[in-house]
């Protein structure tokens, strides 16, 4: 049961615009899932009761898709983890089903935690105060509220440049301040999700990095179909007036999710992680291959390259179009890289249709079908009628499976 808050505006410590600079969005249903009772639970519903019509409370460990159903945006947050000094084991006692799909901001560590249907995870539990590599045009730093972020340029660590895209990024990487508090004294590491593949579909994005210990494009603020990462994990008492704005922000933009689950739960690892596996091994030079290699390399990758970092970069850029899983790590398709035709580009189903037009038996492109659709297509008209039927709202997606799925949601529009 959810228990209304009555929390009067003048009891909070912060600076409220006006409700008329909320707009229709004063109008939402808001469902804060938390601790019952805890000082984070007081102070989100200091911030959320003076902008939306109707703001209520629940344990997160209660959250499910009935409990939500009322509601238009649901809130999601716990307790620390750093509270009494060292790191504590606190995890909720909650994993949300396949039903949920009702839009939800998820804070911290928690993301990773109560729900595995999208490609927010927990990357690392590392997140600091700052935000980089924001997408400044995104909604949620646009309105209903003004922010007026402070921007300030720092040195691009150099662990950041071991990742993919890392040596192109740029000297000083322009942070914003998103929470003050000394970690982990005052305030619990943050989440960053997978960054890799994490885009490889129309209903997720990243919209900011963080400062983290792992890797520079790591999401710190993103989204996943109905699901919305906050990673930094300090309470509004904590966030900049700038943050609380922008975190005001996405709440209302999630909104415009309710449904939209996400439209392929994640079970792959993208093809670019490959360059992260040869970082590991570039960074044990002369010592014993690992055996983890053993699994994430194909055997024939393995025997070609003698598992020589730069040979195997050198492989898997010469190969990068054909990548998929094998059954031991990620190697080549070898009937694309005999078609030398991608996987993920439109020309795959150019080149299949071609061959089942010539012959509809055509044992090669039955194959590549088998693979990159992952339905039941049982003759070739079948798979042309599919194909142009859809082909406005087709992705590939590595994440997703090493496959191409229609875009649902964009088709029904």
């Amino acid at each position: 049961m959810a228990f209304r808050l009555l929390v009067v505006a003048f009891l909070v410590g912060f600076a409220f615009p006006q409700d008329k600079e909320m707009g229709e969005a004063r109008k939402f249903k808001i469902l804060f899932a938390g601790k019952r009772g805890s000082d984070r639970e007081k102070r989100f519903i200091q911030l959320l009761l003076p902008k939306f019509g109707r703001v209520d409370a629940i344990s997160l460990e209660q959250l499910d898709a009935r409990s939500a159903a009322p509601y238009d945006v649901v809130v999601a947050d716990w307790e620390r983890r750093y509270a009494h000094g060292g790191y504590q084991e606190k995890k909720p006692k909650l994993k949300l089903d396949e039903n949920f799909a009702k839009p939800i901001v998820m804070i911290g560590a928690i993301a990773g935690e109560i729900q595995r249907r999208s490609k927010i995870d927990s990357f690392e539990m590392g997140l600091n105060n700052e935000a980089h590599g924001m997408r400044l045009d995104h909604p949620i730093f646009k309105g209903p509220l003004d922010p007026k972020l402070e921007h300030t340029l720092v040195p691009t660590p150099e662990k950041y440049r071991k990742g993919p895209g890392g040596k192109e990024m740029p000297a000083q990487l322009e942070t914003w301040i998103v929470q003050n508090g000394q970690v982990t004294k005052e305030i619990d590491y943050g989440l960053v999700s997978t960054p890799y593949g994490f885009e490889d579909s129309p209903d997720a994005e990243s919209i900011s990095g963080g400062s983290n210990s792992r890797a520079g494009k790591a999401v710190a603020l993103g989204r996943h179909g109905n699901f919305f990462l906050w990673g930094f994990a300090g309470d509004p008492g904590q966030m900049t007036e700038s943050a609380r704005k922008v975190f005001v922000n996405a709440i209302c933009y999630m909104k415009r999710f309710d449904g939209r689950k996400p439209l392929a739960p994640v079970v792959s690892q993208a093809r670019e992680t490959v360059f992260i596996w040869i970082e590991w091994l570039r960074d044990t030079p002369g010592v014993k291959v690992p055996e983890w290699a053993m699994k994430y390399f194909p055997k024939d990758v393995r025997e070609e390259t003698e598992l020589k970092p730069d040979r195997l970069e050198a492989w898997y850029r010469e190969n990068y179009e054909w990548i998929c899983p094998t059954g031991e790590g990620l190697g080549a398709d070898p009937d694309l890289k005999a078609l030398k035709v991608s996987n993920r580009k439109p020309e795959f189903w150019e080149a299949v249709l071609a061959r089942l037009a010539k012959d509809e038996k055509d044992e090669v492109a039955w194959r590549l079908v088998g693979r990159c659709h992952g339905k039941s297509l049982k003759t070739a008209a079948e798979v042309k009628g599919w194909v142009e039927e859809n082909r406005t709202w087709l992705f590939f997606t590595d994440v997703g499976g090493y496959r191409w799925i229609v875009d649902e949601y964009a088709k029904k529009k």
